[in-house]
């Protein structure tokens, strides 16, 4: 029997009232039996002999007192005779200790849980097992997604059973952790020999997007790809009808002389500004 004893147990209702022995029982007998019935799942068993059976459930001789003289000795006997129907009907002799019965249906729904609990915790450990072996097999992977994070929203650690724990979660300027590669260096100075890498690398880097990213080696090619004679095109709205900001033109509606004079001077001063012709 288990150690840590489970605190219910299966109650079947359609087995109880369609078992042959139940019907055969009195109603005081089957009270009995509930009461000795969860009496063999905490203990395990129950006594044999009838006597220490009625004392277990409560009853005792002392019981009968009020009764009279004559009718002690005959109301006593046939308690006990109840008591030993009910045990030979319902319980079976116990295998290892004499003197004890077990309950046949008890002891299966017993072992019926055990199964159950190893199942359960061994499919819990293959389980766990399986996603450890997976992370250890391909850090690399766990790590770049460390990498994308923002310094003040990435969270992770390694635990004692070395796996990994990862939260990624997307940041509107470049996280000091993303490294531009070698290979994507080399990538960008072969599609954009026009451009100085270091000045465009900082500009990357200073820039603040109106969205959230977590592929940062994706944004940083579609930056180099956008960029116009080292003259990134900014996500602005136009500041003003009829103009407007990175590849699109300005409209065909004429501007005001000082006003255009004003936006050459801006332009002139931020790089970021482009008013075409």
């Amino acid at each position: 029997m288990s150690k840590e004893i489970a605190p219910a147990f299966q109650f079947y209702v359609k087995d109880w009232l369609s078992d042959p022995n139940v019907a055969s029982l009195s109603f005081e007998q089957e009270g009995w039996y509930i009461h000795l019935v969860c009496h063999c799942w905490m203990d395990g068993s129950i006594p044999s002999d009838p006597a220490m059976a009625l004392r277990l459930l409560g009853i005792r001789e002392r019981d009968l007192c009020r009764c009279e003289e004559s009718d002690i000795i005959d109301r006593l006997n046939a308690r006990h005779q109840d008591m030993q129907e009910l045990l030979d009907l319902c319980f079976v002799q116990h295998e290892a200790e004499l003197g004890k019965l077990i309950h046949p249906r008890i002891e299966k729904e017993r072992q019926g849980q055990e199964q159950r609990r190893k199942e359960r915790s061994e499919s819990g450990k293959r389980g766990g097992k399986t996603s450890a072996i997976k992370r250890l097999k391909n850090p690399s992977s766990a790590w770049k997604q460390v990498q994308a994070n923002s310094s003040s929203s990435s969270s992770s650690s390694f635990n004692n059973n070395n796996s990994l724990s990862i939260k990624v979660r997307g940041s509107r300027m470049v996280p000091k952790e993303f490294e531009i590669s070698n290979s994507l260096k080399e990538w960008a100075v072969k599609e954009r020999p026009d451009l100085d890498l270091s000045v465009e690398i900082e500009k990357f880097r200073d820039y603040e997007f109106s969205r959230t990213y977590t592929k940062w080696e994706s944004v940083f090619r579609n930056w180099i790809r956008n960029a116009k004679g080292g003259i990134r095109a900014v996500e602005r709205k136009p500041t003003q009808p009829g103009l407007m900001v990175g590849k699109s033109t300005v409209q065909d509606q004429p501007l005001n002389p000082e006003y255009a004079d004003a936006l050459r001077k801006r332009a002139a001063a931020d790089p970021f500004i482009d008013i075409g012709d």
